[in-house]
C-alpha cells in the first residue's frame, strides 16, 4: 500500500499534539473561532492580506502555500470556504451543515506509491450559504479555521459532527446504499446527471469519475486516479470500477480521519481528510494529525478550562486573534518538508468524549472500520489549485 512510516508515530502521538495545541492556546485571544471567522472572513474573492496580518494569522498559517492575494481569477487561501457555499463536484454524503466529497487533483497522493486504495480519499467541510455567514444566524453556527486552534464547546461538538459524517459516508459506501440515503447535495447532483436516486453510492461515485471530461481533467485542479501500479486509470472504466469495489469492500483496510496543522495548510477553513489504508504512510505521519486524538484533547481542555461564571473571554471581532509579542506558532513538526437547508443532523452513533481513554499506542493511529479526506501541494510544485476540493 505504499511506504509505511518506520519513524516514531507522530500522527496519533497525544503528547506531541497536546503540546502544540496548548502552545496555540497560550497565544490565542478571545473565545473560540466562530465569531472571528464570521466577522472577518469575506464571501467575495478579495485580497485578505491586510486582515491576515492584522489578526496575527501570519504567525499561525505560516506555510509558503498560503496565498492571501487573489490570483488565477478568484483563488486565494479562502477559496475552499467560498466554494463550500456552492456546488461540490463529487459529493458522497451530506447532512445538516456538512458535506463529504471525493478529492480532486491527485486523490490519495500522500498514501505513497503502489497504494491501491487512493480512491478512498474524501474530504469533509462545513457548508452553508452567504446568508448564514453574513447574517445573525451565523453567529450561532460554529465554523473554524483549523482544529489545532482553541475551540469552545459548540465548535468541539461541530468537529465531532464532521467526524461522524465521515464515518457515515464510509458506511454508506461499504453498504452501497441508494442515493436517497446520502443527503441533498448527492441527490441534487444525481438529478443534474440524470441518475436515479435508487442508484447505489459506489455506482454513483464510479459514474461521477468516468464522466469527468478531458477538459475538466486538464484544468486546475484536474483529476487523475492512480492504481496500485502507479498508473493513471481514470479513463479506464473497468479499473475505476474495480478500485472502488475493492477499496470499499475490503475488511482489512482501516479508516483514518485526519487534518493538517496550520503550518502545513494552504486553506484557512477547517477540513478533514479521510482515507482507507493499512498502517500509517510516511507522508501521512509527517504531515497529518489524527482527528480522534484532537477531539479527545479538546474535550479534556473543555473540562479543565471551564471558566468561572462571569469570567469567560469575550469574542474577538475587532482585535487580533493572537498575541503578537509571542512570535510564531511554528511547531517542531512544521519544519518537516511538506510533501442550511439539508437533512436532520446526524445522530451520534459513537460517543467520542474519551477523557478517560488512555493514549493510543504508538504503533497505530487507526480504528478498524470506524473513523478516520485534495492532497497538500509539495514544495516546488505548481501553484495551489482553484476548486472547492483543493485544500490542504
Amino acid at each position: 500500500m505504499g511506504n509505511s512510516s518506520s519513524s516514531p508515530i507522530n500522527f496519533s502521538n497525544e503528547e506531541i499534539i497536546r503540546g502544540e495545541m496548548l502552545k496555540y492556546a497560550s497565544q490565542w485571544k478571545g473565545n473560540g473561532q466562530t465569531e472571528l471567522f464570521r466577522t472577518h472572513v469575506p464571501v467575495e474573492p478579495v485580497d485578505f492580506t491586510e486582515k491576515y496580518k492584522f489578526l496575527g494569522f501570519d504567525k499561525v498559517f505560516t506555510s509558503d502555500k498560503i496565498s492571501t492575494k487573489i490570483k488565477w481569477g478568484d483563488f486565494n487561501s479562502l477559496h475552499l470556504f467560498r466554494s463550500s457555499l456552492g456546488e461540490i463536484d463529487i459529493p458522497i454524503f451530506s447532512t445538516y451543515g456538512y458535506t463529504v466529497f471525493h478529492a480532486l487533483g491527485e486523490p490519495g497522493r500522500d498514501l505513497g506509491n503502489n497504494c491501491a486504495s487512493k480512491v478512498s480519499h474524501m474530504m469533509i467541510v462545513k457548508h452553508g450559504n452567504r446568508e448564514i455567514h453574513t447574517g445573525e444566524a451565523g453567529k450561532h453556527d460554529p465554523i473554524t479555521f483549523n482544529e489545532m486552534l482553541p475551540s469552545v464547546h459548540e465548535e468541539v461538538d461541530d468537529l465531532e459532527g464532521r467526524i461522524n459524517a465521515g464515518k457515515k459516508a464510509y458506511e454508506n459506501l461499504q453498504r452501497n446504499v441508494p442515493l436517497s440515503e446520502c443527503g441533498v447535495k448527492v441527490t441534487e447532483k444525481a438529478t443534474t446527471m440524470g441518475i436515479p436516486h435508487t442508484t447505489g453510492i459506489r455506482d454513483f461515485l464510479y459514474e461521477m469519475i468516468i464522466r469527468l471530461t478531458p477538459e475538466f481533467k486538464s484544468k486546475a485542479p484536474g483529476y487523475k486516479l492512480l492504481n496500485g501500479k502507479n498508473e493513471e486509470v481514470s479513463d479506464n472504466h473497468s479499473q475505476v470500477k474495480a478500485l472502488i469495489e475493492n477499496t470499499f469492500t475490503d475488511p482489512s483496510l482501516e479508516t483514518c480521519a485526519c487534518i493538517q496543522p496550520p503550518p502545513k495548510n494552504s486553506q484557512m477553513l477547517a477540513h478533514i481528510h479521510l482515507f482507507r489504508i493499512k498502517g500509517i504512510p510516511k507522508e501521512v505521519n509527517e504531515n497529518y494529525y489524527d482527528c480522534e486524538v484532537i477531539l479527545k484533547i479538546k474535550r479534556d481542555l473543555l473540562i479543565k478550562d471551564t471558566p468561572a461564571k462571569g469570567n469567560s473571554k469575550s469574542g474577538v471581532t475587532t482585535d487580533r486573534a493572537v498575541t503578537p509579542e509571542r512570535g510564531s506558532f511554528n511547531s517542531p513538526r512544521s519544519t518537516t518538508p511538506p510533501r442550511s437547508d439539508e437533512d436532520e443532523p446526524l445522530s451520534r452513533t459513537v460517543t467520542v468524549r474519551r477523557t478517560t481513554t488512555p493514549p493510543r499506542k504508538a504503533s497505530s493511529g487507526l480504528t478498524r472500520q470506524s473513523t478516520r479526506a485534495t492532497t497538500p501541494r509539495r514544495d516546488g510544485e505548481d501553484a495551489p489549485l482553484p476548486r472547492q476540493e483543493v485544500a490542504r
